[in-house]
Order: structure tokens, then sequence, then C-alpha cells
């Protein structure tokens, strides 16, 4: 662009010099028709041809100089529409942007929030009462899911007053179903570093699960009102579920003995 541009300048600067030149001859040429005599006559011929010839360059200059500014024209509206082009594409990469960081934003949001709901849940979960009626609840929901209304009853009261969380209608008689959820010494004991202490406290857990499950079997297992000669102890936590299937056999020999699934 900018050899095009000097290019111009010399054709300016040309074009006017050419001007002078024209000037000088047309006022050359008035003198000389003052002068009489045969030599002038020469001369005056000799300047009309060279100011007819200056007329031409001038005419020729005139032309590249104007073919000059249009391809210079041309070249700038490009180079205008290039620049506008990278701008509208860089404003539009500028909108993208802003949109990604507005939607990292609201799922952050929503990380924190989830953050915040896991850490209510942490705090339900140490108290027993709450922990024992989230239990319930997720007891209520897959008999729900699995049965028609008329084939379960929750909080379900026996003559003496115990109160079973669910029992499910059957043709052999009424199905007891209780949910424990034995958590604090299980968690003691995924938290304790030393060996002796872990060992301490999963005999403490399981003689926790070993009540529940004789408190179910005292409370609930009553033929004489209809029950079955079997009752359900529902374990809503996976966690403490598998150590009881898969880490203490003892357990499950003791479920049997109290007829305990």
């Amino acid at each position: 662009m900018l050899s095009n541009e000097l290019v111009i300048v010399m054709f300016a600067v040309l074009l006017i010099l050419l001007g002078f030149l024209v000037f000088y001859l047309s006022t050359q040429i008035k003198n000389i028709k003052n002068i009489k005599g045969d030599e002038t006559g020469v001369l005056m011929e000799w300047l009309k041809e060279m100011k007819g010839s200056v007329d031409k360059s001038s005419d020729v200059l005139e032309k590249q100089l104007s073919q000059q500014r249009g391809t210079l024209d041309e070249q700038m509206k490009g180079h205008r529409e290039a620049m506008n082009a990278q701008t509208k594409l860089i404003w539009e990469r500028l909108d993208a942007s802003q949109d990604v960081i507005r939607t990292v934003q609201k799922q952050l949001g929503g990380i924190q929030e989830f953050g915040n709901d896991m850490k209510d849940l942490s705090n339900v979960l140490k108290s027993p009462k709450l922990r024992g009626g989230l239990g319930e609840q997720f007891l209520y929901e897959i008999l729900e899911s699995f049965l028609p209304h008329d084939h379960f009853k929750t909080q379900y009261k026996f003559r003496d007053g115990a109160v079973c969380d669910a029992v499910v209608f059957t043709e052999k008689g009424i199905i007891p179903i209780d949910s424990k959820f034995p958590m604090e010494n299980f968690a003691a004991m995924l938290k304790a570093d030393a060996q002796n202490e872990r060992d301490r406290l999963k005999k403490v857990f399981i003689g926790d699960v070993k009540k529940k499950i004789e408190e179910i079997a005292t409370k609930y297992i009553l033929p004489e009102e209809g029950t079955t000669h079997q009752a359900i102890m529902y374990i809503p936590s996976e966690n403490v579920y598998y150590e009881l299937i898969v880490n203490t056999p003892e357990i499950e020999s003791y479920a049997k003995e109290k007829n305990v699934v």
C-alpha cells in the first residue's frame, strides 16, 4: 500500500512540473509572436511541438494518476472490508466467550448448591431421629414404586401399641418391614486410624446391629396378629449393607436365627 501511495505522489509531482512547463512554453510562444524574423518562425514551430508533446505527456500522467488512485481506493476498500470482517469475528468470539463464562458460572453455582445440599444431608445423617426418618422415607418410596397401595401399609400399629415402619399384605400373612440405620459406630470405625481401634468399633457396630435384629424379632413377628414368622430389616445405607453381608457373616447367621431377613 505504501508503494502505491509513493507512485501516486511521484505522478502528482511530475504532473505539476509538466504544468509549469506548459505554462512556461505558452509564455515563450506569446513572447516570440511579438518578435519578427525568420528564426522566430522556426522557433515558434519547435515550441509548439514541445508544448504538444508536453500536453500529451501531461494527459498520460493524469490518466495514470487516476488509475493509480482507483487501484489504491480498491485496495483501501478491500483492507477496510477485511478489517471489518476481522472485527466482527472478534466480537462474535467475545460474545461466545461471555456465553461460556455465564454457563460455567451457572454450573459452578449449581455445584456449590449441590455441595450445600450434601452438607445439609450430612448434618441430617448425624441425627439418629432424622436419619431414621430418612430411612423410612426411602422405604415408603420403594414400596410405592413396586406395590399397589392396597398391598402395603405404612406406620402399621399392633395391638400392644408397637408401630412398624411398614407391612406388606400377602396370602400367607403380614410381612413386617422396619428400617434401621446403624451409622454412628460404623462411621467411627471407618474413620479410625489404628487397626485395634477399628476392631473394637466393629464389635460395637455388630452389637448395634444385633440389637436392631432382636428388636424387630421381638416387637413385630407376631403370628397371633396375623404376621408371618419372618420380618425384614431394611438398611438404607449401601455401605452398611455391604459391610454386614460381605464382611460380617456372623450377622447373617444371627438374623436367620431370629427369622429376620
